[in-house]
């Protein structure tokens, strides 16, 4: 026992601290995000956080390189239980940094790429219409802004 909860069980009696402590443990763990992914980012599927009924993943399409310093993605969602192929397109492209990346990715998803083409098509216009916006929060932040859901300078 440490001094926090000797000093509770003094204060408050062992009936409190034993409620408090099953709050606490009925709350669960603090929530995602003070951490960043911290092994090595591959191409292909990665878990996103959702809400409960649904499922979030990105596919990494295209690794940073000398030419660009960032992460190009898409971000896709389905409910659970759905099929396989039936899914939707949040971003079908988004530029991201890194350090984005990292922070919004929670681990290796078993969800695949799928379409290519929706993809490549995003990404072209992308190149075209290049405003220099990635973003640079993390993938939810960025899906809620305005301007194609893209964030930064």
């Amino acid at each position: 026992m440490g001094p926090l909860e000797a000093a509770m069980r003094q204060r408050l009696g062992s009936s409190a601290v034993c409620i408090i402590s099953l709050v606490s443990l009925a709350l669960g763990p603090p929530l995602r995000g003070a951490e960043p992914w911290g092994n090595p980012i591959a191409m292909g599927a990665w878990r996103l956080e959702a809400a409960s009924a649904s499922e979030r993943w990105l596919i990494v399409h295209a690794l940073p390189s000398d030419r660009d310093p960032n992460f190009h993605v898409e971000v896709l969602e389905a409910s659970h239980g759905d099929p396989p192929w039936k899914f939707h397109w949040l971003a079908p492209h988004l530029a991201i940094s890194e350090m984005a990346l990292r922070r919004s990715i929670l681990g290796p998803s078993r969800r695949r790429a799928s379409y290519p083409e929706t993809y490549s098509s995003a990404y072209q216009s992308w190149q075209r219409d290049r405003t220099g916006k990635v973003c640079t929060t993390t993938v939810a932040e960025c899906l809620a802004t305005p301007d194609n859901r893209r964030s930064g300078p």
